[in-house]
């Protein structure tokens, strides 16, 4: 686990909105208040007990998920209804 990930998303996320800015000229009004916005977003998403919580709840999911599709093709059927 990286330790700098969060600040390394961050200016990703920065330059391509520099980027993007550089390619299309006003596409983005104002380009200071969204790289502040970005930060304060990526901030906050990138919290090691948001992280946690969201793992927590997407393996949850997932594992309920493919227990479902698992249990549908492994059904037992009662042999005493065949008669």
């Amino acid at each position: 686990i990286d330790p700098n990930y969060a600040s390394l998303a961050l200016e990703k996320q920065q330059q391509a909105i520099l980027e993007l800015d550089n390619a299309i000229p006003g596409m983005i009004d104002n380009i200071d208040e969204s790289l502040d916005n970005l930060e304060n977003e990526l901030a906050s998403q990138y919290k090691p007990h948001n992280i946690l919580i969201n793992e927590i709840i997407s393996k949850a999911i997932g594992g309920f998920l493919l227990s479902l599709i698992i249990s549908c093709f492994t059904k037992k059927q009662d042999p005493e209804l065949i008669i």
